[in-house]
């Protein structure tokens, strides 16, 4: 059942990276990063770049010690600057169909 539902995981993933062309996969912790890691290797998404954020968990000593901050620095610190996607600097509109993905740069 677990690998059923695994399966079905990563197949959602990777609809979604095709979907909407993405580039950047954060991963809330390590078993986030490891599966989404295994999407993109096993589907073949080529620069696809998957980063680790530490999960906010209640059972993370390190995660209940200023999480907010933490995650700034670590998306701000990836090779690439994703907290450029949260202001919106790289985000462009996009037109989404069953069959399509275009880009609309307004």
């Amino acid at each position: 059942m677990r690998e059923q539902i695994l399966k079905l995981c990563d197949e959602t993933l990777s609809k979604v990276l095709t979907i909407y062309q993405v580039g950047h996969v954060v991963g809330l912790g390590r078993y986030a990063e490891q599966r989404a890691k295994k999407v993109v290797e096993n589907y073949g998404f080529e620069g696809v770049k998957v980063h680790f954020l530490i999960h906010p968990s209640p059972a993370s000593p390190a995660a209940n010690s200023g999480w907010n901050t933490l995650a700034m620095k670590a998306l701000e610190q990836a090779d690439t600057d994703l907290l450029k996607y949260i202001r919106g600097e790289e985000i462009d509109t996009m037109t989404v169909d069953a069959n399509t993905v275009t880009n609309n740069e307004n």
